[in-house]
């Protein structure tokens, strides 16, 4: 298993991948974590954190923070300001 860590990397850019097949990680404790695979260049086997690709898709606000409720800003005072100059 040390094996398999040392392939894990940080992945670039997920934006391209349509679906993810589900796959999981037993992590220590009997926990499990969603996770996804992508096969690197060289070969190795790189995985990634699901709720992080999900939270890299949202969109995203002028100040970079993720949206919420009407999907327009991230709720902060002055992103609501800087809207309603808009």
């Amino acid at each position: 298993m040390p094996r398999l860590a040392a392939m894990v990397s940080s992945l670039r850019d997920t934006s391209c991948m349509a679906l993810i097949p589900r796959e999981y990680v037993a992590l220590p404790g009997g926990a499990i974590k969603r996770v996804y695979s992508v096969e690197q260049p060289d070969g190795t086997l790189a995985l990634g954190d699901h709720v992080a690709w999900l939270a890299s898709r949202a969109v995203r606000c002028s100040c970079g923070h993720v949206c919420r409720g009407s999907g327009r800003t991230c709720g902060q005072p002055e992103c609501i300001t800087r809207l309603a100059r808009v």
